[in-house]
């Protein structure tokens, strides 16, 4: 072979390709989406709800609020709250949220890895419940201070007594 063949051979071999064709942009109403989120005035009076529930239960709980992707909107804990109650509250709240559903459902093997494979951010103890209003999940309740089937009911009747659609 000459070396202009050559030469030919290897500069066509390493020519760049034309980059491939772009998928077009959407239109920029479709490039975002809408999401609900309960409003901070509403997740402070789930809190507040939670707090005055189980004082009247005579339980000091921890109470947490969480938008859908699981960031912290309100949380606080009674004066004789156990000090690991805001942190389970708020995993409970994570939970469910996330999963969109109460916690407690899961059973054997994912119940144990979840909380492995999530970093400890979600739990399967009961006491977490979705919170939605007109069928739209704006986040998440998480009561903790209790036994679980206390801290279920006292989310379940915060929710109720906010007026939030009511979650099995």
């Amino acid at each position: 072979m000459s070396p202009t063949a050559e030469t030919a051979t290897a500069e066509t071999a390493t020519a760049p390709r034309p980059p491939a064709p772009r998928p077009p942009a959407p239109a920029p109403a479709a490039a975002l989406r809408t999401q609900a989120v309960v409003t901070a005035d509403t997740a402070l009076h789930l809190v507040a709800l939670a707090l005055a529930e189980g004082a009247r239960r005579g339980i000091p709980v921890s109470a947490t609020v969480v938008d859908p992707g699981m960031g912290l909107i309100a949380c606080a804990k009674a004066d004789e709250a156990n000090p690991h109650g805001l942190e389970t509250s708020r995993r409970k709240a994570c939970t469910a949220a996330s999963k969109r559903r109460p916690t407690g459902w899961m059973g054997g093997q994912l119940a144990l890895t979840l909380p492995l494979a999530s970093g400890n951010a979600l739990t399967d103890v009961r006491g977490g419940l979705p919170i939605r209003y007109d069928g739209l999940l704006g986040g998440g309740l998480g009561v903790a201070g209790g036994t679980e089937d206390d801290d279920a009911e006292i989310a379940a009747a915060v929710l109720a007594a906010a007026g939030a659609d009511r979650t099995e």
